[in-house]
């Protein structure tokens, strides 16, 4: 009786009926090893919003803590020309450079820095 699988045909499909074991059984493997699972300990709060708005309480690291806001309003803000603007406009030859000699004058005149 002859076979219509040549040895490379043979070799693939041994190679993919190993694979496809391997692949069946690495779930147990990994859950074998796999440490137990957390437990969380019980508190005052519960998954609901009732919960939460009843129960929570502002820590007071959070009451004491000061609020602060940075704003950049420089020379880049005022023509709307985007980033790098402030640089740009002392490059001869850059557009930010021509724009700004055009509207404001040239930057060393203006006042700006």
């Amino acid at each position: 009786m002859s076979s219509n699988f040549s040895r490379r045909q043979f070799a693939k499909l041994t190679a993919a009926a190993a694979a496809a074991a391997a692949a069946l059984r690495m779930p147990r493997i990994f859950a074998q090893n796999a440490p137990p699972p957390r437990q969380i300990a019980t508190g005052p709060l519960k998954p609901t919003w009732e919960s939460l708005t009843a129960n929570y309480k502002t820590p007071d690291w959070f009451r004491d803590a000061k609020f602060g806001m940075w704003a950049h309003w420089t020379a880049q803000c005022v023509p709307e020309q985007g980033d790098w603007y402030a640089r740009r406009m002392y490059i001869q030859g850059d557009k930010a450079y021509d724009y700004h000699v055009k509207t404001y004058g040239h930057p060393s005149k203006v006042g700006f820095m």
